[in-house]
């Protein structure tokens, strides 16, 4: 957001700069969703030998939010020409960062709840992110579209949520 503000303070905000806060907010915004969308203390009640991969996987977890924060910043940096990064090594050091979220924590809720299938849906959206990184495209797009895709994630678990509740 310092990155970001310190622009749109000068008014030197591009159209691709406007695609990175887009796709900046929607890939944050469903990060945050996707990590509280259960109850934890739930989950470890039911399964007490889920405290050791719940805990130890918290590691991947904010490890890959930290570095989904840093691939942002510098994601606006190669958008302004500050930076000696390609687009596409920008735009696939955010998705590998996203993609090892979402994977953590699907991780952490199949051994919680003894459900994959969280897992393989994770796995199909980190592939679609990491497709996203390497197809090279202006960092604004691969920002977009990365956050178009965790939206959509959350977008499916809203309906998979529904669709059970109303059996």
């Amino acid at each position: 957001t310092q990155a970001i503000q310190g622009f749109v303070d000068r008014g030197n905000v591009t159209g691709s700069l406007g695609l990175v806060i887009v796709g900046g907010l929607l890939t944050v915004f469903s990060m945050w969703w996707l990590y509280f969308k259960r109850p934890y203390a739930e989950m470890l009640r039911i399964r007490t030998t889920a405290v050791w991969p719940f805990g130890y996987g918290h590691y991947l977890v904010f490890a890959s939010v930290a570095a989904v924060g840093a691939t942002l910043a510098t994601t606006v940096d190669v958008v302004q020409h500050q930076s000696h990064l390609s687009a596409r090594t920008a735009g696939l050091a955010l998705a590998v960062s996203v993609a090892v979220f979402v994977v953590a924590l699907a991780g952490i809720h199949a051994w919680g709840s003894r459900d994959s299938g969280s897992l393989a849906a994770a796995l199909v959206v980190a592939g679609l992110m990491l497709a996203v990184g390497l197809l090279g495209l202006d960092p604004g797009w691969t920002v977009l579209l990365i956050g178009l895709i965790a939206l959509a994630a959350v977008a499916q678990h809203v309906l998979a949520t529904a669709r059970a509740a109303h059996d």
